[in-house]
């Protein structure tokens, strides 16, 4: 069976929940998600070995999105906890015509920093050689910093060399 690791975001959302009364207030919905988050589930359910590689705080939310990991048989042994830090929060809004607007508040989450120890790196590396493949996305990129994608890229182009397939998903949704 394949083995897929998975490397990204996961952040708490909140969306407008749906109610019978129309009211002044809007009623959000709390839930996990994120690009590569939802394509691990997907490939877990799928009867694929999944695991996700990220960071995450020591907060209730980080606690709830392991424990949504493991009810998905997603593994979640290369997660990183940071002491005193909790994920990134996304905000879904519903605009009169039918449309969906984001809005983040990410700049303190603890995956932007994913790659950028040069500890965690080697060991993330070390780990990663056991999979098949490696699965992230253009907003595992994004969130990075400079120092932290070069060592993604040198860390993927040794894995591929060692014949782990990189899957790249560029998370243009037109």
């Amino acid at each position: 069976m394949a083995r897929i690791a998975a490397i990204g975001e996961v952040m708490v959302e909140l969306s407008p929940y749906p109610t019978a009364q129309e009211e002044t207030r809007e009623i959000m919905a709390l839930s996990y998600a994120g690009d590569t988050y939802n394509t691990s589930v997907y490939m877990s359910r799928l009867g694929l070995e999944t695991h996700y590689v990220t960071r995450l705080g020591d907060d209730p939310y980080s606690e709830q999105i392991i424990q949504r990991m493991h009810d998905e048989g997603i593994g979640t042994d290369m997660i990183e906890r940071a002491a005193g830090r909790s994920p990134g929060l996304y905000i879904i809004r519903n605009t009169p015509d039918g449309e969906r607007e984001f809005f983040y508040w990410r700049r303190e989450a603890p995956a932007r920093e994913l790659f950028s120890e040069p500890n965690e790196s080697v060991r993330l590396y070390n780990q990663l050689q056991e999979f098949n493949a490696v699965y992230l996305s253009g907003i595992t990129l994004a969130i990075m910093t400079d120092t932290a994608r070069q060592s993604l890229f040198d860390a993927l182009a040794k894995l591929r060399g060692k014949g782990v397939k990189v899957i790249f998903d560029s998370n243009y949704r037109p």
